[in-house]
């Protein structure tokens, strides 16, 4: 199923309502980065954080890691 497909077919059975800007889309990533921006200090101790970013061809290009940053993908490497 591509995207399209499952975004068109979430509208059709969602009780939100929301239009064009749908609430649930990017909520794992969202989640995600959420936990890491709260905990960045901690979790920088072991670990090393990448963020990602879609870029006009469809692939991610990563950059260091900024809380509170919206980021597409979120890489982490243990030190």
């Amino acid at each position: 199923m591509t995207e399209s497909n499952a975004i068109y077919k979430c509208r059709m059975t969602c009780v939100r309502r929301c239009g064009d800007n749908c609430k649930k889309s990017h909520r794992r990533i969202n989640i995600y980065s959420g936990y890491v921006n709260k905990n960045f200090d901690t979790l920088g101790k072991e670990f090393v954080f990448y963020g990602g970013l879609n870029d006009a061809d469809n692939k991610i290009v990563t950059q260091e890691y900024v809380p509170g940053e919206k980021y597409d993908a979120v890489l982490v490497l243990r030190k």
